[in-house]
């Protein structure tokens, strides 16, 4: 509603519970004075002082070293002209705060819309203060992603956020039929702990390579978990719903 009443051209946007530096709006919106851009997408520090929310910061958003010309927008940081706004219907008003700017996105990029990256364009977002709310937004993040039914994105492949989440539950339900199957081939049982250790020692790494810090990748395993469950049981939900 708001941007629908906005009587200006150029639209400025963050979410609740960022918190903007004092050149964001400057830096945000100078990509608009050559004339040839029609979206702006800033960045954000994800912010928290707790070994399990710098942790989580890898699982919930783009870290700085990742942050590149293939970066999508979010609302946590984002601009864009009213009119592209219009042509591509604005965000959908059926997923109920989740997967919005995906969807947005998606638009925006089979439009053949202009989108400037700016780095230094930054918000703060703050990470969940506990495990159960980080798992809520990733709940909240895959179900909103389901019911975009947007299958593969433009440019990522495999690495849609719905093939992800598939990819979850089949690894998943693999681990289910080989704990099964274990009861009578023990050796089965073995090759599953082996599969588990390896698993958990990649989730410490990822995090670990980040940081460089063992106290803070310690978390990695206890949070993939959290993820996993958290990605699945919103990507069936979204399904279903």
């Amino acid at each position: 509603m708001g941007v629908e009443i906005a009587e200006n051209e150029t639209i400025a946007m963050t979410d609740a519970g960022c918190v903007a530096d004092h050149d964001w709006l400057k830096n945000l919106t100078e990509p608009f004075e050559t004339g040839k851009v029609d979206v702006s997408a800033g960045f954000y520090q994800m912010t928290g002082e707790r070994p399990m929310q710098k942790a989580a910061a890898i699982f919930l958003g783009v870290m700085p070293s990742k942050f590149n010309v293939k970066f999508m927008p979010s609302t946590r940081s984002i601009a864009f002209k009213k009119g592209i706004w219009e042509k591509v219907g604005g965000f959908p008003e059926n997923l109920k705060g989740a997967a919005e700017d995906t969807v947005f996105n998606y638009k925006l990029v089979n439009s053949g819309a202009r989108i400037a990256r700016v780095k230094n364009a930054v918000v703060e977002w703050g990470m969940p203060e506990s495990v159960g709310q980080f798992m809520s937004k990733i709940k909240n993040y895959a179900k909103g992603d389901a019911k975009s039914k947007i299958w593969f994105f433009p440019g990522k492949g495999l690495e849609s956020h719905n093939i992800k989440a598939l990819s979850v539950l089949s690894r998943y339900i693999i681990g289910l039929i080989l704990l099964i199957l274990s009861f009578s081939r023990p050796s089965l049982f073995a090759c599953l702990l082996i599969f588990l250790f390896a698993y958990l020692t990649w989730a410490f790494r990822k995090v670990y390579l980040e940081y460089r810090q063992v106290e803070i990748a310690l978390w990695g395993p206890i949070l993939q978990i959290a993820s996993d469950f958290g990605v699945m049981r919103g990507f069936i939900e979204g399904l279903f719903s």
